[in-house]
């Protein structure tokens, strides 16, 4: 079985140096290979994305990546859990998940 996926969610503490960066790009990458990119209203950093209120990002995608640490990784789970969409994290914290 193969699932492409065209609207992706990004969801990161964007005030977190070693979380910005590889969301700059990541977003670079999946909106120049034709995906639609989508993030909460409230970040505060220049990306080229469809924003939405992130408590509603799994209404609007087929994907959710977390950028960040456990924390970033268990909130998203809320968001992705509520619309039965898929996770992927991008360990950036101090711990690890």
């Amino acid at each position: 079985m193969t699932r492409q996926f065209s609207k992706i969610g990004i969801v990161g503490r964007h005030d977190d140096p070693r979380v910005s960066e590889p969301m700059l790009a990541l977003v670079r990458h999946l909106t120049g290979s034709g995906a639609q990119v989508f993030g909460a209203d409230t970040l505060a950093i220049d990306l080229d994305i469809e924003r939405v209120p992130e408590a509603e990002l799994g209404r609007y995608v087929d994907l959710i990546i977390a950028i960040g640490g456990d924390g970033t990784m268990l909130y998203a789970s809320s968001i992705a859990g509520e619309h039965d969409v898929p996770l992927l994290g991008v360990n950036r914290g101090r711990l690890g998940f």
